[in-house]
């Protein structure tokens, strides 16, 4: 966690558990489910995370005002790569760039088993998006 943040990446809160029902359970559960990777991160970097990103993209107003609570922002995506799905690299890529607009942002996953196909299409997606016009930035 220590060399992401040291090389410049963002490092986001997206809950503990990754409970995508984590909106039909008690506060205290959803508060904890944010606030222990929040506290992770701010701890090992010295920086705390701008943004939270719900399970599944399940939010509630507790959830969000419990983001907002610790300072970080909302992150949503514009374009599900389905990269968990495992699909192939020029399907991720496809979809990614056949679905993208400005402003858009690129929904895919670094964790949950076996990413080789993710990141297998990174330098080619990267090409493509900029040879479009696009460029990569931070919301």
């Amino acid at each position: 966690m220590q060399r992401i943040h040291d090389e410049g990446h963002a490092l986001c809160d997206h809950s503990a558990g990754h409970d995508v029902h984590m909106s039909d359970k008690p506060t205290s559960y959803a508060a904890a489910q944010i606030n222990a990777p929040f506290e992770a991160i701010r701890t090992i970097t010295g920086a705390p995370p701008r943004f939270y990103r719900g399970p599944g993209g399940n939010l509630s107003p507790f959830i969000v005002g419990e983001a907002h609570r610790l300072g970080m922002r909302i992150l949503g995506w514009s374009v599900d790569t389905a990269d968990y799905r495992k699909p192939g690299p020029d399907a991720i890529q496809n979809r990614a760039v056949e679905n993208i607009h400005g402003g858009g942002i690129v929904l895919m996953h670094d964790g949950g088993g076996d990413r080789s196909q993710t990141v297998a299409q990174l330098p080619g997606l990267i090409d493509r998006l900029r040879a479009a016009g696009y460029s990569l930035v931070l919301p």
